[in-house]
């Protein structure tokens, strides 16, 4: 058992020597391996912070156009309107579109023609009333 030991120890020796250089290379690899894996992943979030910002750029670009495309036919309707309530009957909003915004558009446009022709009415039976000519209105009494 003693000559054995002392045969046996050189190669126990190179055996430990080489599992410690084994490990220390496994080690090594190991190290390289998760600073790989440490690098796609800091690269991975790069990429989705880019997407989602321009995602984000992009949205909001739509959505203020959209805005804007909703905005229009209000701010036509708003001026038509308030031309109205200065007492201007010249009012023409111009809106082919088949959206609310075009029904809107329409149904003005033929309350202005309806006030128009009231306003003829009234504006040609005052002028003969001025005339003198009062044998063109009756007057019908209730019963």
């Amino acid at each position: 058992l003693a000559k054995f030991r002392k045969d046996a120890r050189p190669y126990l020796l190179k055996a430990m020597e080489d599992s410690e250089s084994l490990l220390e290379i496994n080690v090594k690899m190991g190290d390289e391996k998760s600073s790989n894996l440490t690098l796609f992943t800091i690269g991975l979030v790069v990429v989705v912070v880019i997407v989602i910002v321009v995602a984000v750029l992009l949205s909001t670009r739509l959505a203020v156009a959209t805005a804007k495309d909703f905005a229009k036919p209000v701010e036509k309707v708003e001026a038509a309107i308030q031309k109205l309530s200065n007492g201007e009957l010249d009012v023409d909003i111009s809106d082919d579109s088949k959206n609310e915004f075009g029904s809107m558009a329409r149904h003005l446009n033929k309350a202005v023609a309806m006030i128009k022709t009231y306003v003829d009415t009234v504006e040609f039976g005052l002028e003969e009333v001025a005339k003198g000519n009062f044998d063109k209105w009756e007057i019908k009494e209730n019963d």
